[in-house]
């Protein structure tokens, strides 16, 4: 225990300034469960910690029955802490902690060491919060508590796949070199050179209006230079990383991209299959209804060609942070100088 008490320490010191700096207009309950969940997320990334929590479900199983009713205690900590208790939706999410828990369990009893039922369970990890599926009964829902969801989501895949199923080239760590940092600079810049055209041209954003209005070259690169080093935009950053895209590369590189390689035996084949299936998850996002029609084709084209850098990252870096640090800033990017304007367009029509 002694040698996990300064990643612990540290993630909790993080957090906390992360949350304090993100959230100054919460309620008390929503900035502690924010704190832990945050704090949960940083710690994943020490080695010390990881191995802690194998050698103790390898010593005792029965441990693992601890990680949905910690995360379920946290959930209604949440819930009534700020008066907006649910039974119908506290019974989803109880389901939706203990499904994957069991799965797991299931396949480290009977299973092989990349079984179907760790992809099922994967799949009842994501597709709740694909669909959104666990929401109040009331429709009442705020965007933030889906974000609350997610991290939760991703420390209890975090702890099944890393810590019990031991899927070790998920790599969630912080190792990495200069040369790492070089990869993500180059896709952060190819991303930009494909993405932005194609976005303009498929009318999904837009240049947000009067920002570079009768500027010149000099001042519209003044303007960009001002707002990326800016502390909103370094924010924004941080921000959705952890939140957006330490989730999403999770699930998609660290295991999907993983678990395919694995049964598909060719790299590339799995990097682009991925992507697709990445792309795929974005299909619902901004649209008004289940009707092909009106799925987002336009986002879930650029999330797949995305997800194809992200992917590639991952795979010359072997490590799950470059891909979220390239995935954050990519987001970043897009809300900081652009309007997205898909939702309004496909709602409007």
């Amino acid at each position: 225990m002694h040698n996990l008490r300064i990643p612990l320490v540290g993630t909790a010191a993080v957090s906390s300034v992360l949350v304090a700096i993100l959230l100054p207009n919460e309620s008390w309950a929503t900035v502690i469960t924010a704190v832990l969940l945050v704090g949960g997320l940083l710690s994943f990334f020490s080695d010390r910690l990881q191995n802690a929590l194998r050698h103790l479900f390898t010593r005792r199983p029965g441990a693992i029955s601890g990680i949905p009713v910690a995360l379920f205690c946290l959930y209604a900590f949440y819930a009534l802490g700020n008066g907006a208790w649910d039974t119908n939706q506290a019974l989803k999410i109880g389901i939706f902690f203990a499904a994957p828990t069991l799965l797991v369990c299931l396949a480290s009893r009977y299973g092989s060491n990349r079984s179907m039922l760790d992809m099922c369970a994967v799949l009842a990890v994501w597709l709740p919060f694909d669909f959104r599926v666990l929401g109040r009964s009331d429709g009442n829902d705020r965007e933030f508590d889906y974000y609350l969801g997610s991290a939760a989501a991703t420390i209890l895949a975090m702890t099944l796949f890393v810590c019990v199923r031991e899927f070790c080239d998920a790599n969630v760590c912080c190792k990495g070199s200069l040369r790492d940092a070089w990869y993500t600079a180059a896709a952060l810049g190819l991303s930009a050179c494909t993405l932005i055209p194609l976005g303009i041209i498929w009318d999904f954003m837009r240049i947000k209006p009067g920002l570079f209005s009768e500027l010149g070259t000099v001042a519209m690169l003044g303007v960009i230079a001002e707002r990326t080093f800016s502390m909103s935009f370094l924010l924004a950053i941080a921000g959705k990383s952890l939140v957006i895209a330490l989730p999403e590369e999770f699930l998609f590189r660290g295991i999907i991209q993983n678990y395919l390689k694995n049964i598909l035996a060719n790299t590339w084949l799995a990097v682009g299959v991925t992507s697709l299936i990445f792309g795929a998850a974005h299909l619902n996002n901004g649209a008004c209804s289940w009707h092909v029609a009106d799925w987002n084709w336009a986002y879930a084209g650029l999330a797949a060609i995305a997800g194809g850098g992200y992917g590639w990252v991952f795979l010359k870096t072997r490590s799950i942070l470059f891909p979220i640090v390239l995935h954050g800033t990519v987001d970043a990017v897009c809300h900081t100088f652009f309007q997205v304007v898909y939702a309004v367009r496909s709602c409007a029509a």
